[in-house]
């Protein structure tokens, strides 16, 4: 088994992050945005906190389609809900074993990175460059398939309101007209983390309050129709209606990028399998309770993959619901696009700041001239010579900074950080992402803003439907972060003579996630023949 191969010194177990730098010394850009020499969290998460930011961040559109799910793929449906539920929830707890026993690992990608080093060894730049790029390219692949999901929801809510359109006007394209004015301005929101902290808080009240209004109208639907269970079939009478409802369904449990985050920011580390226990309790009562409440209290036929399309039309509930379900999807909008703005914005930037340069020598010469003048000492030297290995030009923007702002100005971003993570990002990382966008131009900032909010607006009006859309982000990305990646990081990092027990079930379900993979792509490829979209 791969575990054999794994003869890697085991840390000791410790409570205190502090003993390690959690860098394996790439000078990539990497480093920059993810070191945890630089800003550090030394305050640490409370399980309430850790909670809160983890049902955040799983708590979403996915959990409101799974009646569209169940309706399309019957009551067999629920069986492929608790076989989802079980798997995701162990390969949720391996990965809080794995940053238990390497505290050092604090988000998804360093956990690639240490799967390789057990592997191939800690001289495998090579292979621990490319895993780390692979991991990074997934999350933000990711996260654009949510700007187009929320583009589409938007797009669909609004058509779901009655806005009087004239016969004169296409409705269509004046749906996606609004859309794109709601939604392309909030890319300003990415130039201000403190913005950012502020929605999200306005984003998680807008999702409960339309759980809340989906439920109580359902529930009251419930009380004075007609009982609908009797008309939902256990299976559908096409089998590929199932398979994509497969996919939709694993989503739901795709959060699992977020909990090596929490794990390394919590205050009492072993308190990372409580939230991972209070998360998914929570997940299936909210998602179980959804879902009978809306099933049998509406025809199956009336579930569509909007969550408030089978609100009474012209009706209050239903102009409510709708604004609550934009609101959402633009308060969120602009935390999914932050990650990737600035991420774009230190890469390009840096690139464009080395053509400026003459030569790299020069560069270097300009540099060290910099930074005597700018005396820095201690831990802001340190940090320099960090962010020099990122590129020269980038660097000399970094140092004039400095210049301008004393170090302890730049930490104001890790002070009550952990109210305020961005996405699948630790406190210590989204400090750092913070700290890397506050040496690059608002301008810039924005303008990378603005090109990435065009390239999913424009994936919006290819893609054909939300089903579709659900489909494929289960079948790519749902599957392969809850189970696929999660187990292979398992079989290559825990020694199997330590957890022989463990590591079988990782190689389990491993291939119940190729498996699934295979099942859930067959809508993707083949889309005209799901019959109910």
């Amino acid at each position: 088994m791969a575990g054999e191969n794994k003869e890697v010194a085991a840390p000791k177990e410790v409570e205190d992050l502090d003993e390690y730098e959690g860098s394996d010394g790439d000078s990539d850009i990497d480093n920059l945005l993810y070191s945890r020499r630089s800003v550090e969290n030394h305050d640490g998460l409370s399980l309430l906190e850790g909670l809160a930011i983890s049902l955040n961040f799983n708590l979403g559109f996915s959990i409101l389609a799974f009646p569209f799910h169940i309706s399309r793929a019957g009551w067999s449906g629920l069986i492929a809900y608790f076989a989802a539920l079980f798997t995701t929830y162990v390969t949720a707890l391996f990965l809080v074993q794995i940053t238990r026993r390497y505290p050092e690992l604090n988000s998804f990608a360093s956990i690639g990175v240490k799967g390789v080093e057990c592997v191939l060894g800690e001289n495998s730049y090579y292979a621990k460059h490319t895993v780390k790029l692979f991991f990074r390219a997934f999350q933000h692949l990711d996260l654009y398939l949510f700007l187009v999901l929320n583009f589409l929801v938007v797009k669909e809510s609004l058509g779901q309101l009655d806005l009087n359109i004239g016969a004169k006007v296409n409705k269509e394209v004046l749906l996606v007209l609004i859309s794109v004015t709601l939604l392309f301005p909030m890319a300003v929101f990415t130039i201000n983390p403190h913005w950012l902290s502020k929605e999200a808080v306005l984003s998680t009240l807008s999702f409960q309050a339309l759980f809340g209004l989906v439920v109580f109208t359902g529930a009251i639907t419930l009380t004075e129709g007609e009982n609908f269970i009797e008309d939902v079939k256990f299976f559908p009478e096409e089998p590929i209606d199932f398979y994509a409802s497969f996919g939709g369904i694993l989503l739901m449990f795709g959060g699992h990028a977020i909990y090596p985050s929490i794990a390394s920011d919590l205050k009492k580390k072993d308190q990372a399998y409580a939230v991972v226990h209070y998360t998914y309790l929570i997940l299936a009562i909210m998602s179980l309770a959804l879902c009978f409440i809306l099933i049998v209290g509406y025809d199956e036929s009336n579930i569509s993959a909007l969550p408030t399309a089978f609100l009474e039309p012209d009706s209050l509930q239903n102009t409510l619901g709708q604004t609550l379900m934009i609101l959402k999807m633009v308060l969120q909008y602009p935390a999914l696009l932050y990650p990737m703005v600035v991420e774009f914005s230190i890469l390009f930037y840096g690139m464009f700041q080395d053509r400026c340069t003459k030569s790299k020598s020069d560069a270097e010469d300009i540099l060290e001239a910099e930074e005597a003048a700018a005396g820095l000492e201690g831990e802001e030297k340190e940090m320099f010579e960090h962010i020099s290995a990122v590129s020269p030009g980038f660097a000399l923007q970094s140092v004039k900074s400095f210049r301008l702002q004393k170090l302890e100005e730049l930490k104001l971003f890790a002070g009550p950080v952990q109210s305020q993570h961005i996405g699948v990002f630790s406190a210590s990382e989204t400090a750092n992402l913070r700290l890397g966008a506050s040496v690059i131009p608002k301008k810039f900032q924005l303008l990378v803003g603005f090109v990435l909010s065009l390239f999913s607006l424009a994936a919006g009006l290819i893609i054909p439907d939300l089903s579709f859309l659900l489909s494929l982000g289960g079948a790519v990305f749902g599957i392969s972060l809850s189970l696929i990646l999660p187990s292979i990081s398992y079989l290559a990092i825990m020694p199997c003579k330590e957890y022989p027990v463990q590591n079988a079930v990782a190689f389990l379900l491993l291939g119940a996630g190729v498996v699934s993979t295979i099942i859930s792509l067959i809508p993707v490829l083949q889309p005209d023949k799901v019959t109910i979209t």
